[in-house]
């Protein structure tokens, strides 16, 4: 008599991925495995831009990402990236953190560095959908950047640059967004709109500081 097999209990759970932030960009500049190196600079430093700018938005809710400096030891440190291969197909761009002690989360896990990726790939899918006010919370620092980064586009060598983040919440999910030319537009309008905000406010607050310092009025009876 066969004795029945025992059946295989394990929970079994998913690989983590091998990187952080996997970047596809597409275009007529674009071949197996090379990019032009003008466009490859412009896209890390406005990913990573976007990266550091929503690491301090995350931290601080009220500090300045606008302001000129360096960002803080903090954002650095978790949220710097590092790019690590160049694939194959539309050229693809992998990157994972820099911080050497620092691995990738486990599914479940949490993970700033992680959340901060996600949020930046949400914002730009929020631009892509089709509501009337995209991302109305999104720091003013973080959409400078990705103002930027759609900036690529305009010279038409590139036409699409694809975000994927895995992000572990008990199983891996990739978020993906895409940024293209329209999406590229509306961004440009609301940082439009924005600074046109700013500088109503500024205006506005000058104004009142001039009237201050005239002080009371004369009393005409007198």
């Amino acid at each position: 008599m066969r004795t029945p097999k025992k059946k295989d209990r394990t929970v079994r759970v998913a690989k983590p991925p091998s990187y952080a932030l996997k970047v596809r960009v597409e275009g007529p500049a674009v071949h197996r495995k090379s990019i032009p190196i003008p466009d490859l600079v412009k896209i890390c430093e406005a990913i990573q831009s976007a990266v550091h700018r929503q690491a301090e938005a995350m931290q601080k809710p009220q500090a300045n990402t606008l302001r000129r400096g360096p960002i803080t030891a903090s954002a650095q440190q978790e949220c710097t990236l590092e790019l690590t291969a160049i694939t194959s197909g539309s050229t693809g761009l992998t990157f994972r953190y820099s911080k050497s002690q620092q691995h990738l989360p486990l599914p479940g896990s949490p993970h700033f560095g992680t959340d901060v990726l996600a949020q930046v790939a949400e914002t730009v899918r929020d631009f892509a959908g089709r509501k009337e006010h995209p991302a109305p919370n999104v720091d003013p620092g973080v959409l400078d950047s990705l103002r930027d980064l759609s900036e690529v586009l305009e010279t038409k060598r590139i036409t699409r640059i694809q975000l994927s983040v895995p992000k572990s919440n008990g199983k891996v999910r990739t978020i993906r967004a895409s940024v293209t030319p329209a999406v590229g537009s509306r961004i440009a309008a609301r940082v439009k709109a924005a600074n046109a905000q700013v500088v109503k406010t500024a205006a506005a607050t000058t104004i009142a500081a001039t009237i201050a310092t005239w002080g009371p009025a004369p009393n005409a009876n007198l």
